[in-house]
């Protein structure tokens, strides 16, 4: 197992770790670009729905489309 003095070593590298992090600001960028942030991905899975509701809809449409013609021609 751990000795003590090696316990106590960790836990203040991690004090400090945690109190680093919450006074300093940080933020994720894609190569220095952009952010990217919960607004980003909010907008992402937004598109995604819309390009995903409107290819549904052309596909069944299209589909319902040849159908008709299909059995229009017999």
């Amino acid at each position: 197992m751990c000795s003590l003095p090696l316990k106590s070593f960790i836990r203040k590298q991690i004090s400090i770790f945690s109190r680093h992090l919450l006074h300093e600001e940080f933020s994720f960028t894609a190569c220095g670009f952009f952010s990217i942030n919960a607004a980003l991905l909010q907008t992402i899975v937004g598109s995604v729905g819309v390009y995903l509701v409107m290819f549904i809809q052309f596909n069944s449409a299209g589909f319902q489309y040849s159908f008709s013609r299909r059995n229009a021609s017999q």
